[in-house]
């Protein structure tokens, strides 16, 4: 598998990623679509259960991914999510840990421990991307990494250890991921068994935001390296 590059535009406008870089002060983004790196990034992350949905008809699969097998993965997401008339799913993990093998999307209870307080904030509806990437900063702790969607910016908050699923930890871990919404000004993905982009794959927008000008892109990395 080869890595492939893919120019990223927003709202039918071809963005000059170098002049947002410059104008939000964003150390880097590294945007590329290469499956092996996605796997390789999915191991900092945990086990987890890897995602695929295709944009508008509900089509969807799923596999468990513990590190194990990095070939294997990587020629899973490629089968999704490459540009092929049967393919062009989006890759999507859990943040947080579901049970061992689980091979369908996660629901609540599937998940068995907290690892991560999460944040969605998106260049869109009148937010441009450099601007979506400062709201970040409003939240008091800085983002332990950040992964760049395709349309915005998804922030983790690593846990300093795994909390388990009970109702306290569950309203607390929640709770702390509306405030980053509130703060950032993103989207509504308190839920713990939210899926989030996995990075270095095809982000392929669906009706909704094509309608708005969106086109596919590459999804990446904006700091690769814990920042606490």
């Amino acid at each position: 598998m080869t890595a492939t590059a893919y120019s990223t535009s927003h709202g039918g406008v071809q963005l000059d990623l170098e002049d947002a870089i410059a104008q939000a002060s964003i150390p880097k983004i590294d945007a590329v679509v290469d499956y092996e790196r996605a796997a390789k990034w999915l191991i900092g992350v945990g086990p987890t259960t890897l995602w695929a949905n295709f944009p508008d008809t509900g089509r969807q699969a799923a596999i468990w991914f513990d590190g194990s097998d990095l070939t294997g993965v990587a020629e899973w997401m490629q089968r999704w999510n490459s540009d092929r008339d049967d393919a062009r799913f989006n890759i999507y993990q859990h943040a947080n840990l579901p049970r061992t093998g689980l091979s369908k999307k996660a629901e609540k209870p599937d998940i068995v421990a907290f690892r991560y307080i999460v944040g969605d904030v998106d260049g869109d509806k009148g937010r441009d991307v450099a601007t979506a990437w400062t709201t970040i900063g409003k939240v008091p702790r800085p983002p332990s990494f950040v992964v760049m969607s395709g349309g915005g910016f998804n922030a983790y908050w690593a846990l300093s250890e795994p909390l388990p699923n009970t109702p306290d930890t569950l309203r607390r871990v929640e709770a702390l991921g509306k405030r980053i919404a509130r703060l950032t000004g993103g989207d509504s993905v308190q839920n713990v068994d939210r899926v989030l982009r996995t990075p270095f794959t095809i982000n392929w927008p669906n009706k909704a935001k094509r309608d708005r000008g969106r086109v596919s892109c590459p999804s990446g990395i904006v700091r690769q390296e814990p920042l606490r």
